[in-house]
């Protein structure tokens, strides 16, 4: 985020400073007497108050929404220009009139110049990288939990009747009608000044029509072999593992309890005690327990690539997922037992073990990983974690990794003949020993989940797709609803005979998305 404000600032330095020195330049023409950094300090002036004035008018403007109200903003402002160009420069209208259309015009040349070399700004009309990225959607509040999410507004926009909406938090329904007017995706910050890394979000030209601009995730680059399977994506005949700590755009929410459900879903409650003896017990989002012996508190859910952004499409099969995150905040521990965090997955498990000692350890069979250096682990507000993501289990604190292990095989062959349907569901848990503690804020995300039998080129079928020296790979994380290099069919004629279908061109990408600038208030950067 602050790299964000850094770069708007300097942008709207350097274009005051252009206009500053185009009104210097066009002063002795127009016989008016001012130095360079008076100039630059009345654009500085001009532009702040035009700026305000314009982010008042973006603010009342969806009060009245008609292009007339809009086209009187604009005016207005532009007269707000003038009128301080001819205070300030104490000159005639005419002269003022003139000054501005100069200093417009350097400043629009020097923006067209930075878009053209640099920084190009788009706005996301469809969900197909839902949810880091959204295009239109509704907003809906959700009754029985109070939260906020967001649907898709791109599908059944024809039905004559109102559709579900499914918050994924709690799994309540709420009636959205989808004839309503839809809220305008997300505005994104491209960098063109470089090629894609693996997992960049990227702009670029469909290969199927170089007319139409697509936003893509690039997971395979120039001469890489890419196959998908088990939901995760495979280089060259290996697993591409994901950070726990990174890319956490990719972790998708599942549940968070700062939002109390007040009607938990009568097969998938959320957490709960692990037994009818069990100690814990719930107030108000938080969970406390006096433990003697082990006792656990599991989350009864299952979890899979459930979709609240595409939760209006109908019901999707779902498919399990097992590379999910848990967090955990202490509110307090006392006594000499530990807490622990637990993935089951049939007979695999894995456990992240705290004690007050400021030892941590992570458990996988007969395995164990071990950090002496974090004292404050079962400190007020701490924050613990365990994340299995692409066949590597890791402890975190404070949301960094401190230990990991290696607990599924990362050869593709061992997963070509994987069964989305027959994947056993996995189970969280927080187990105390010995222990008196309050938890609170357990909030359980999943990765995303790619699948890999969801169009007809190569790459679709987990067969293997071997990108050319100049080709790309491009996946969606909305995966079930993404167009994407697993389902293009053809290529534009410019390309054709150039480069295969299924990979993206060099030469049609448009830039790297580095920042997320609108709406504000999600205002992030994307890598």
């Amino acid at each position: 985020m602050a790299e964000l404000i850094s770069i708007v600032v300097g942008l709207c330095l350097a274009g005051i400073g252009v206009g500053g020195i185009a009104l210097w330049l066009i002063a002795k023409p127009l016989h008016v007497r001012v130095g360079l950094l008076r100039a630059i300090a009345v654009i500085a002036l001009g532009s702040i108050a035009t700026v305000a004035f314009e982010l008042a008018a973006l603010f009342v403007l969806p009060f009245f929404p008609s292009l007339g109200a809009a086209v009187a903003a604009l005016v207005v402002g532009i007269i707000l220009g003038i009128a301080l160009l001819k205070y300030f420069l104490a000159t005639t209208k005419g002269k003022a009139v003139l000054a501005w259309m100069v200093v417009t015009v350097a400043q629009l040349s020097f923006a067209m110049l930075l878009r053209a070399v640099w920084l190009e700004a788009f706005l996301i009309p469809t969900g197909s990288k839902a949810p880091a990225v959204i295009g239109e959607h509704h907003d809906v509040d959700c009754a029985n939990c109070g939260r906020s999410f967001v649907v898709d507004a791109t599908r059944g926009i024809h039905s004559p009747r109102p559709l579900e909406a499914v918050c994924v938090n709690c799994l309540a329904k709420t009636t959205v009608d989808p004839r309503t007017k839809p809220l305008s995706g997300d505005r994104i910050l491209v960098d063109k000044t470089r090629l894609p890394s693996r997992w960049d979000l990227t702009i670029f030209r469909s290969p199927q029509r170089l007319d139409t601009k697509y936003l893509g995730r690039i997971v395979g680059l120039p001469g890489e072999t890419v196959e998908l399977a088990s939901g995760d994506v495979f280089i060259n005949g290996v697993r591409e593992a994901k950070a726990a700590d990174q890319l956490n755009l990719m972790w998708v929410l599942v549940n968070d309890t700062v939002h109390s459900i007040k009607t938990p879903d009568a097969n998938e409650p959320g957490w709960r005690p692990a037994q009818e003896t069990s100690q814990w017990k719930s107030r108000e989002g938080e969970w406390e327990i006096d433990a003697g012996d082990a006792d656990e508190l599991v989350f009864d859910r299952q979890i899979t690539d459930r979709s609240e952004y595409n939760s209006m499409h109908g019901s999707p099969p779902r498919t399990v997922v097992v590379d999910v995150r848990l967090d955990v905040r202490v509110e307090s521990f006392e006594g000499e037992g530990n807490l622990a965090l637990i993935w089951r997955c049939g007979e695999r498990e894995v456990v992240a073990q705290f004690d007050r000692s400021g030892n941590a350890v992570l458990k996988y069979g007969d395995r164990s990983e071990e950090s002496s250096d974090v004292p404050a682990a079962l400190s007020a507000g701490a924050r613990l974690g365990l994340a299995v993501r692409d066949g590597i289990a890791s402890l975190l604190i404070a949301d960094r990794v401190v230990a990991s292990l290696e607990i599924d095989s990362p050869k593709v062959e061992d997963h070509r003949s994987h069964d989305e349907q027959a994947t056993q569901s996995c189970r969280l848990s927080i187990r105390a020993s010995k222990a008196k503690t309050k938890v609170d804020r357990l909030v359980v995300r999943r990765d995303v989940y790619f699948h890999g039998d969801m169009g007809v080129c190569a790459g679709c079928t987990n067969a293997p797709f071997t990108l050319g020296p100049r080709e790309y790979f491009s996946l969606g994380d909305n995966s079930r609803f993404s167009a994407d290099s697993r389902s293009w069919s053809e290529l534009d004629p410019a390309l054709a005979g150039r480069y295969q279908i299924g990979a993206v061109p060099e030469e049609a990408i448009i830039g790297v998305a580095r920042w997320m600038y609108w709406p504000l208030n999600h205002a992030r950067p994307l890598d």
